[in-house]
C-alpha cells in the first residue's frame, strides 16, 4: 500500500489529543477600536464593551461599532488569522500591537520590518480567489472531453471517484551551506472536502477542513479558522490536479478548453479548470491524458505565477501518479526545498479526531 507520492500532496495519519485547547485570547491593537482604526481613527475601546473573536480580545468605543463589528468579524478583525501580514496566512504570528490597515482591513506584523516591506506594496502580499475562466460554448463543450481525458490520465473516472481517502508524507529539506534543516509536511484526505494539512519543524503546525468549517493547530491548541482563512487553505488543496478532480461535481466547477501548446517539445491540450476561488490552467498530454504541469496565481511569499511540472509516471493501486513535480515561481526554478522519502496510502483507515484539530 506505501509508494512514493507525486507533487505536493502530502499526508501521514495523526492522533487527536483530547486534551488540546484553544488559546488565551489576548488583547488586540492595543485596545483601539478596531471600527475607528479602520475609519482612519485611533480611539481607545472600553473595558465594559468587548468581545472575544479568535485569537484576540477587542474593545469598542461604543455599542454600535460593536455590534458593526460582530455583523462582519472576518472582514473587520485581525486578517490572516493574526499571522504576519508580510509573512502570510499560516506563518509565524504577528504582534497584535504592531498593526496596519489597507483597504480597511486590518494586518499585525512579527516585525517593524515585515510591515515596512508589506506597507511598500500590500497587494503583492494579499492572495485573492482567483477569477473563473469564462468561454465559448463550445469551449465548455470541449473542456468537459478534456476532464474525461485527464480521468483516463489517472486511470479512468472510476477509479478517481473510488478514492475515499489519500494519506501522505514527505520531507522538506532546506540547506545552508553544509547544514540540513528537515521539516516534515503531512496532509489527510478524506474525500471529496475535508482535509487536513500540517508541518513540522520543532512543533507541529497547520489546519483542517471540514466543509465549510475550519481550525487551525499549533502544538496541542487549537482554534476556529475565520472564513478567509479557510478559503485559503481549501484553495491551497485544490490546486492539486487529483483533488480537483474528485471535487468535479461540485457546484461551481468549471472547465474551459483552452486550446493546445507544448511542454518541454510534448503536445498538450491545454484546460482551464475552477472552483471555489481556485483556477488552474492543466497542460494535458494530448495521447495519454496525462497532466504534465499545472499553472496557478498564488502566494509563495509573494503574489505571483506558480508552474507545476510533473514527471515519472507509475501505477499505484490502480492510480496512474507522478512520482516527481518540479516548481517554478515567476518564470524561475524552485530549488529549496528538497523534497525527500515520499509516501502515502490509499483508501487507508482515518483515525477518529483527525479533523477536529490538534494532535
Amino acid at each position: 500500500m506505501r509508494r512514493t507520492l507525486f507533487g505536493t500532496l502530502l499526508f501521514v495519519a495523526l492522533a487527536t489529543n483530547a486534551a488540546a485547547e484553544s488559546p488565551e485570547p489576548v488583547l488586540a491593537l492595543n485596545g483601539l477600536d478596531p471600527i475607528a482604526l479602520i475609519d482612519g481613527k485611533e480611539v481607545p475601546g472600553l473595558e465594559t464593551i468587548e468581545i472575544t473573536h479568535g485569537l484576540f480580545r477587542y474593545r469598542f468605543a461604543n455599542p454600535e461599532n460593536k455590534a458593526t463589528f460582530t455583523a462582519k468579524p472576518d472582514d473587520h478583525g485581525i486578517q490572516f488569522g493574526g499571522a504576519c501580514g508580510k509573512m502570510g496566512p499560516f506563518s509565524g504570528n504577528g504582534n497584535p500591537s504592531r498593526f496596519y490597515v489597507h483597504d480597511r482591513h486590518i494586518y499585525v506584523f512579527a516585525s517593524e520590518s515585515c510591515r515596512d516591506g508589506f506597507k511598500r506594496d500590500p497587494v503583492k502580499h494579499i492572495e485573492q480567489p482567483n477569477p473563473v475562466p469564462m468561454g465559448t460554448a463550445e469551449q465548455k463543450q470541449q473542456g468537459a472531453a478534456l476532464v474525461e481525458k485527464a480521468l483516463s490520465g489517472f486511470g479512468g473516472a472510476a477509479r478517481v471517484d473510488g478514492l475515499k481517502s489519500l494519506k501522505a508524507t514527505v520531507k522538506h529539506v532546506y540547506k545552508s551551506g553544509n547544514t540540513e534543516t528537515i521539516g516534515t509536511k503531512r496532509v489527510i484526505w478524506s474525500f471529496p472536502r475535508r482535509v487536513r494539512i500540517e508541518e513540522e519543524f520543532s512543533t507541529a503546525y497547520g489546519f483542517v477542513i471540514d466543509g465549510q468549517q475550519g481550525a487551525q493547530f499549533a502544538g496541542a491548541k487549537n482554534w476556529p479558522m475565520d472564513m478567509s482563512m479557510r478559503d485559503f487553505g481549501w484553495r491551497q488543496a485544490l490546486r492539486e490536479p487529483l483533488a480537483m478532480l474528485r471535487n468535479r461535481d461540485a457546484k461551481g466547477f468549471v472547465a474551459i478548453a483552452q486550446g493546445k501548446g507544448e511542454v518541454d517539445g510534448q503536445s498538450v491540450e491545454l484546460l482551464a479548470v475552477a472552483l471555489d476561488g481556485a483556477t488552474s490552467t492543466w497542460s494535458i498530454d494530448a495521447k495519454s491524458g496525462r497532466i504534465l504541469q499545472c499553472a496557478y496565481n498564488a502566494r509563495r511569499g509573494v503574489v505571483g505565477d506558480v508552474v507545476v511540472k510533473y514527471s515519472d509516471f507509475r501505477e499505484v493501486d490502480g492510480l496512474t501518479l507522478p512520482h516527481v513535480s518540479a516548481i517554478a515561481f515567476n518564470g524561475k526554478p524552485v530549488a529549496s526545498p528538497e523534497v525527500r522519502h515520499d509516501s502515502f496510502v490509499v483508501n487507508g483507515d482515518i483515525k477518529p479526531g483527525v479533523f477536529t484539530g490538534g494532535k
